[in-house]
């Protein structure tokens, strides 16, 4: 089943004509060289950046056709966007930044707001000033703040951009347990290691899918070939 499509969809300058179906269930990692368009077709995607032509499908509608509260309403209850840089509230701890977008005020809510920490590798943080956090540690508490609504699409721009290796893992591994809970997962990093976690690459160049990889085998050898193969 298709839960995000855009078809024909642009934005003048910076992106091309682009059309894809993402599957539920499905991880796809969105790679390319810096200026490609990887971010903007994300936000794009996502609702948060407006597009010049086309469309873009969620929740089957378009979003472009929609009036602003039901956009709101859409990525509340189906996207969770995980942003390159935190954006953290510092005036309040770690649990109510991750509870801010919280669809309810019920204590299960809490309760998976701190469940989501100790798999981000942050159990008993939940009463941290977020000031006294370092980089790698703000990122993992924004990821479990855009998973707190249990969203059908997690978005994600560069999520591990700012870990070190084993927090990076743990993130990616986190996903895959979203995927196979039915999650639809798109993700933009410069990292092969990163996208060889996800079933799929598409690789853009120019504001244009240039080239789609099936990454059915999982290899990080076999996704660095796939990317030597745009290295002119």
């Amino acid at each position: 089943m298709i839960v995000l499509e855009s078809r024909n969809v642009s934005k003048e300058g910076l992106i091309k004509n682009i059309s894809l179906k993402i599957n539920k269930g499905e991880f796809v990692s969105i790679m390319g060289p810096s200026g490609s368009g990887k971010s903007t077709l994300l936000y794009i995607l996502s609702g948060i950046e407006s597009f010049d032509e086309g469309e873009v499908i969620i929740a089957g509608k378009d979003l472009s056709r929609i009036r602003k509260n039901e956009l709101s309403d859409i990525r509340r209850k189906h996207i969770g966007f995980v942003f390159q840089n935190p954006e953290l509230i510092p005036e309040v701890n770690v649990i109510s930044n991750i509870l801010l977008p919280a669809l309810s005020n019920k204590r299960e809510i809490k309760q998976r707001g701190e469940e989501l920490l100790a798999k981000l590798g942050l159990a008993g943080y939940q009463n941290r000033s977020v000031n006294n956090l370092s980089g790698g540690e703000k990122q993992r508490v924004a990821i479990a703040r855009a998973l707190i609504n249990m969203p059908d699409i997690i978005l994600a721009d560069e999520p591990t951009g700012a870990l070190n290796q084993t927090a990076s893992k743990e993130t990616m591994e986190l996903f895959l347990s979203l995927k196979e809970m039915g999650n639809t997962i798109l993700m933009v990093t410069h990292d092969a290691k990163v996208a060889s976690y996800s079933d799929r690459i598409l690789y853009l160049v120019d504001g244009s899918i240039a080239g789609e990889f099936n990454n059915s085998n999982r290899d990080e050898n076999e996704v660095r070939e796939f990317l030597a193969s745009f290295r002119w």
